[in-house]
């Protein structure tokens, strides 16, 4: 049997937008606005249609990227409390929100607050969760392990229930030297990490990107501009 024309078109773009809406990427960046962390983060997604960038995110819009069912992705990023010469054995991801006064706030984001989002998390469509930020067990051992005291970062809590819902669970990497010199498990925020979360071949969301061999790339022919084969690709326009 034939579809009508009209009626296979409207089937199709309707196939399309949801496939548009299931790509989207929430990308937390938890750092100072003016710091280095939270331009770097800017700089590789602020020109990716397909991601929903929250500087400074509040409690509320941290709740809400889990509980969206738009989401195929989450990009957590932000600093951790150290733990030698803390007041606990775990660390904790630091929150940074700016108050009426315009003060920035700093304060850890306890167990109870990621025991909080459990019951409302909606993994309808969300695929993948990337996370970076010191003192997270980066082995993944704590978060593999079903014993649920059993962790190195309070937000491993959380981490733990996606990975039972079947989330995949991806780390920053980890910086080996500072964390031998430290003694704590530092991690080393990167463009080229940051940039894995882009769907490089995507070429309704973008069309104009940079390379780490070029910063001015429009076609793949290009000098150093062949998405197949860069490292890292970031939309510019």
């Amino acid at each position: 049997m034939t579809l009508p024309l009209k009626k296979l078109c409207m089937g199709l773009c309707l196939m399309g937008f949801s496939g548009f809406a299931d790509a989207r990427i929430c990308v937390l960046s938890m750092f100072e606005k003016d710091g280095k962390e939270s331009q770097m983060v800017q700089d590789v997604f602020q020109f990716y249609k397909q991601a929903d960038i929250f500087r400074e995110p509040s409690l509320q819009q941290i709740r809400a990227c889990f509980e969206s069912d738009q989401y195929a992705e989450i990009v957590w990023t932000s600093h951790g409390t150290a733990l030698k010469g803390g007041i606990s054995d775990y660390s904790s991801p630091v929150l940074v929100e700016e108050d009426a006064q315009g003060h920035t706030t700093k304060a850890s984001l306890p167990v109870r607050f990621f025991t909080s989002l459990i019951p409302q998390l909606n993994t309808t469509h969300l695929k993948k969760i990337r996370v970076d930020l010191c003192n997270l067990d980066f082995s993944g051992e704590s978060v593999n392990s079903d014993d649920p005291n059993v962790f190195q970062s309070t937000i491993e809590v959380l981490l733990k229930e996606l990975r039972r819902r079947g989330v995949a669970i991806e780390y920053g990497a980890k910086f080996s030297f500072g964390s031998w010199l430290t003694g704590e498990n530092l991690s080393n925020l990167t463009t080229s990490w940051l940039a894995q979360s882009i769907d490089r071949q995507d070429a309704q969301s973008f069309t104009k990107w940079r390379t780490e061999g070029n910063s001015y790339c429009r076609q793949d022919y290009w000098p150093n501009c062949d998405r197949d084969q860069a490292q890292m690709v970031i939309p510019t326009e």
